[in-house]
C-alpha cells in the first residue's frame, strides 16, 4: 500500500503566482515539498498505520489569499487493480492508439471517498510513452 498527498495547482486561483507549500507529518517520518510554485505532492511508498497530518503554507501569496485544490489517495491492491492489454503493437511518430484495459474493483470505495487508478503504457525499453487515470463512481455487483 502506498500513499500519496498532492496539493495541485489551481489554473482559477485568486493568486496564480503563489509558492504554497506541503508539509506531511506522520508516523512514517515527515516530508515536505517546497519548489517555489503551488504544485506541490509527497509520496510514502509503505506508510505505516496511524495519523497523518497535513499542512499547506502560503509561503509567498503576494495577493494577500488564494483558493487552492487539495488530494490525498492511498493505493492497496486490496482495493482493486488496473491492467493494461500489454500487447505489442508498433508506434510511428505522431500516431494515436486506443489501448484496452481492465479495472476490477474488489470493494466499494469508503464513505466520501473515490476509487482511483492509473495505468502507464511503456517502451520496450521501459519508457513511458502514455498514462491515463481512471476514476470510478460505483461498484456493483
Amino acid at each position: 500500500m502506498g500513499l500519496r498527498v498532492a496539493r495541485r495547482a489551481d489554473p482559477n486561483a485568486g493568486d496564480p503566482n503563489a509558492d504554497l507549500d506541503l508539509f506531511v507529518t506522520g508516523p512514517s517520518g515527515d516530508l515536505q515539498s517546497a519548489d517555489g510554485d503551488s504544485e506541490e505532492a509527497v509520496s510514502y511508498p509503505s506508510p505505516l498505520a496511524g495519523t497523518y497530518t497535513v499542512t499547506v503554507d502560503g509561503y509567498s501569496v503576494p495577493s494577500g489569499s488564494t483558493t487552492f485544490d487539495y488530494q490525498d489517495v492511498f493505493f492497496s491492491a486490496a482495493l482493486g487493480e488496473i491492467a493494461v492489454d500489454g500487447t505489442p503493437f508498433e508506434f510511428p511518430k505522431g500516431a494515436t492508439k486506443v489501448i484496452d484495459g481492465t479495472v476490477t474493483a474488489r470493494q466499494p470505495a469508503a464513505e466520501g471517498r473515490s476509487l482511483f487508478g492509473s495505468m502507464q503504457i511503456t517502451s520496450s525499453s521501459g519508457a513511458v510513452i502514455g498514462t491515463s487515470d481512471v476514476l470510478i463512481n460505483a461498484v456493483t455487483g
